[in-house]
């Protein structure tokens, strides 16, 4: 697969799991025929739209560490603040936890 390929998305009125399940298996190259675990060898993915996605209600939990230190924050605050962050941040759960994450999240252009 030709590295410099470059997948389009449209995000518009799509939930963002959806959106982010779609963005892992195109950039791990699991839609090609030729697909290998042990190489990254996806093609590059564009998404656009991504501040009209379908965001769900659901908050964002975090632990502190700390006794007491639960903190949640509604999703579509953060969503409406930094998209992107939120797209990234759901990918990268998305994507193995392994030495190619990184790199693969290079490849994930979001404008």
């Amino acid at each position: 697969m030709n590295n410099q390929e470059i997948t389009e998305i449209d995000a518009a009125g799509k939930p963002l799991g959806r959106i982010a399940t779609e963005i892992a298996v195109i950039l791990r190259g699991k839609h090609a025929p030729s697909f290998e675990p042990r190489t990254p060898e996806g093609p590059k993915v564009r998404i656009k739209n991504i501040d009209r996605a379908r965001v769900s209600s659901k908050p964002i939990t975090s632990y502190t560490g700390y006794p007491g230190g639960l903190r949640k924050r509604a999703r579509k605050m953060l969503f409406a603040r930094d998209p992107r962050a939120v797209l990234l941040k759901t990918v990268r759960g998305i994507l193995p936890n392994n030495k190619w994450r990184d790199r693969l999240l290079r490849r994930l252009l979001v404008s």
